[in-house]
C-alpha cells in the first residue's frame, strides 16, 4: 500500500532579473611620504555579509597613525561610507597592514571604495510583465483554495509511479479568473504536467490594483505530485532554472528587521556550487565566483554546501538549482 499526495507552493502575487573578479574594492593611498611592501587590497570575501543583504556601498576615508616599524598602531576614521558596518570592517583590515616609512612620516592617508561584488541577476528572472517602476501594487487575493484534490493525481500516474514537481507560470485577470498557464519546469511527465495546469487554471482571486486601479498581475507556482511520504523541503529539490519575477528586483523590505539571506545556487554533480544568486535589499544579484569558492569563499556561502543534503530530481545532464533561507 502507499498514499498519493499533492502539495502546492504558490508565490507572493505581483505583476506583470558575469562573475566578477576576486577584489572590486580598491583602496588608495593617498600620503606621498610612503609606500606598501605589497599592494594594499580588500578581497571579495573580506566583504561584511550583513553589506552584502543591505547592498552596501560606500568610500571609508582613514587617517593611519604607525608605529616606527610602519604598522598601523590607530586607524581613525576621517569620512565615513554612511555604512558603520562598511567602515568597521576597513578599520579591522587596516590594523593589518604596513607601511615603508620615508622621511620620517608618522601618518598615512587612505581611501576604501567599496564595490559589492554582485552583479545583475535579471537575466534568470522569470519572463513575465512587471508594473511601471516606483508604481503602489495591491497583488490580488485568493477567494478559492488551492488545496488539491486526490482526483488531480492522474490515475495512470499513480499506477506507473509517476511522481514530480511542476513550475508554472500565469496571469490572474482584472475578473479575477487565470489564463496563460505555462509549464516554465517540467515534472519529466506529460499526465503531471498538464494536471497541474488543470488545477491552476481553477483558481479565482479577488482582482489587484497598481497605482489604485484593478489591474491584471502575473505570478508562479509549483505544483508537488508524490507518492508515499512527502517529499523534503521544496526549497531543497533541483530545478532547471531559479524562480523569481522580475520585480523582486525591488528587494527586500528596509522594516527595521534584520535582513535574512535567499540563496538560489547551482550544483554540479558533485553538490559542488557552480554559481549562485543571493537576495539583497536591491533584489536578486548574482555574486561573484570567489564568494561562493569551496575552499576560500565566505562562510555564509560555503555553509551552503552540504553533502546529500540536496534531492537531485533532474538529470545530471540537466542544471540543478536549488533554493535556501537563512
Amino acid at each position: 500500500m502507499f498514499r498519493a499526495g499533492i502539495s502546492v507552493l504558490v508565490a507572493a502575487l505581483i505583476a506583470g532579473l558575469t562573475c566578477g573578479a576576486a577584489a572590486q574594492t580598491t583602496v588608495t593611498v593617498s600620503s606621498p611620504n610612503v609606500a606598501t611592501p605589497t599592494p594594499l587590497q580588500i578581497l571579495d570575501t573580506d566583504y561584511p555579509f550583513q553589506s552584502l543583504l543591505a547592498a552596501e556601498e560606500g568610500r571609508t576615508g582613514l587617517n593611519l597613525i604607525l608605529d616606527p616599524n610602519g604598522r598601523v598602531r590607530t586607524p581613525q576614521i576621517i569620512s565615513s561610507s554612511g555604512s558603520p558596518i562598511l567602515d568597521g570592517r576597513a578599520v579591522q583590515i587596516a590594523r593589518t597592514w604596513t607601511f615603508q616609512l620615508q622621511n620620517a612620516a608618522g601618518e598615512v592617508r587612505v581611501e576604501v571604495d567599496w564595490k559589492l561584488p554582485l552583479s545583475s541577476a535579471d537575466e534568470y528572472a522569470l519572463p513575465l510583465p512587471v508594473p511601471p517602476e516606483g508604481s503602489v501594487v495591491v497583488g490580488a487575493k485568493a477567494t478559492s483554495s488551492h488545496a488539491l484534490q486526490r482526483s488531480d493525481y492522474p490515475t495512470a500516474s499513480i499506477q506507473k509511479r509517476e511522481q514530480g514537481e511542476i513550475s508554472l507560470t500565469f496571469r490572474v485577470g482584472t475578473d479575477g479568473k487565470t489564463s496563460d498557464v505555462q509549464v516554465v519546469d517540467s515534472s519529466g511527465y506529460s499526465l503531471l504536467d498538464a494536471s497541474a495546469v488543470r488545477v491552476v487554471q481553477r483558481w479565482t482571486y479577488s482582482p489587484g490594483t497598481i497605482d489604485g486601479k484593478i489591474s491584471g498581475f502575473w505570478t508562479y507556482a509549483i505544483v508537488v505530485f508524490f507518492i508515499g511520504r512527502p517529499p523534503p523541503e521544496a526549497s531543497m529539490r533541483c530545478r532547471s532554472r531559479p524562480l523569481f519575477l522580475a520585480h523582486d528586483r525591488n528587494g527586500q523590505p528596509n522594516d527595521g528587521k534584520p535582513l535574512t539571506a535567499g540563496w538560489w545556487i547551482s550544483l554540479n554533480d558533485s553538490a559542488l556550487i557552480t554559481d549562485a544568486l543571493l537576495f539583497t535589499a536591491k533584489g536578486w544579484k548574482r555574486v561573484n565566483a570567489s564568494i561562493i569558492h569551496p575552499t576560500s569563499g565566505m562562510a555564509e556561502a560555503r555553509a551552503l554546501i552540504r553533502p546529500g543534503a540536496y534531492v537531485v530530481g533532474k538529470k545530471p545532464s540537466v542544471a540543478c538549482w536549488v533554493a535556501s533561507r537563512g
